[in-house]
């Protein structure tokens, strides 16, 4: 499991979808940031949880006493997975809060650096590079709507 305490929480929520175990409250309700072990409602299969810093956690995946890893796409790319082909579970992209975006100041918000960015990043051409970069290892924001 992610070491760091909002991909703990990430990991505990990516296991509850594929059924492995339940949590009190819904990801929309709960406080992210402080979830911890405490937190799980049911844990039907007795799994236990063992916390890495983000990048080992491919290597895990080696180790015979490991069952499985939540291992963020990037890591997983970098380790030579295709989280699309190779994950068990891939958490939804709809209302999803672990999107990446393009935050700023209020006093930049007009700048128009910032805006051609934006739009840079919304672009289908970015898009287009994602996908022929990355397959369906990343979603363009295009398609995190879905």
């Amino acid at each position: 499991m992610p070491k760091d305490p909002t991909n703990y929480a990430r990991a505990l929520y990516v296991l509850q979808t594929a059924g492995l175990l339940t949590m009190k409250q819904p990801a929309a309700q709960a406080n992210l940031s402080t979830i911890t072990e405490a937190d799980i409602a049911t844990n039907p299969k007795g799994l236990t949880f063992v916390e890495l810093d983000r990048p080992q956690l491919p290597r895990t995946l080696d180790d015979p006493q490991v069952a499985a890893s939540v291992i963020n796409s990037n890591y997983a790319i970098e380790a030579g997975l295709n989280p699309a082909k190779d994950g068990l579970v891939i958490e939804s992209t709809t209302d999803n809060p672990y999107a990446n975006i393009l935050v700023t100041t209020t006093a930049k918000q007009n700048d128009p650096g910032i805006k051609e960015l934006a739009a840079a990043l919304e672009s289908r051409q970015t898009a287009d590079w994602i996908k022929q970069k990355y397959g369906d290892a990343i979603v363009p924001v295009h398609e995190s709507a879905k």
